[in-house]
């Protein structure tokens, strides 16, 4: 009997440990997908008329189609705010096809300018999703400074500034 129970003991401490395990890889799954879309994103850094070369094929919009599986460890909240996440991906890369096709004149700006929303609003749904992370387990910057999702995802400034774009107010998660 106590030779079971000191087995049973070790299966109970090896489970939490494999379950810690697959958390904090369910964690650097979602920082691996933001900086990438992030990295993505920068290609539509663009000047108006210009083709935004996009990859549609990206590995963070093929990982957050199965959000649920990846993220299952960090709790339904979060599930919920990847899956909210992939499908403004998919919104953002629909918008990109769009100005593709006509980027040129007022519409193509118009188009132009429904890409830049999209990716700020992904960024701010990477901002929400990550406070959904424990504070403890979150990454931050070297300062202990937390990472802006919706600043690495939007415009660049001087971009935004030569194109006489205003950017919109930061929102209370992404301060």
């Amino acid at each position: 009997m106590v030779r079971q129970t000191g087995i049973l003991d070790r299966q109970t401490t090896l489970a939490a440990q494999q379950a810690e395990w697959r958390r904090d890889e369910a964690i650097g799954t979602f920082y691996r997908i933001a900086f990438d879309l992030a990295d993505e994103f920068k290609k539509a850094d663009v000047l108006p008329s210009t083709p935004i070369l996009a990859n549609y094929d990206t590995h963070p919009r093929q990982m957050l189609r199965e959000a649920a599986r990846l993220f299952a460890p960090l709790r339904n909240e979060l599930i919920f705010a990847t899956t909210e996440i992939a499908e403004r991906v998919d919104q953002y890369f629909s918008a990109v096809e769009a100005y593709n096709k006509h980027p040129r004149g007022r519409d193509g700006a118009a188009l132009l300018i429904s890409v830049q929303e999209f990716r700020e609003q992904v960024g701010r749904n990477l901002d929400r999703a990550n406070t959904l992370i424990p504070s403890a387990l979150r990454w931050t910057y070297g300062g202990g400074k937390e990472y802006d999702f919706r600043g690495l995802c939007s415009l660049a400034p001087a971009l935004l500034e030569a194109l006489g774009i205003e950017a919109s107010e930061p929102t209370a998660s992404a301060s």
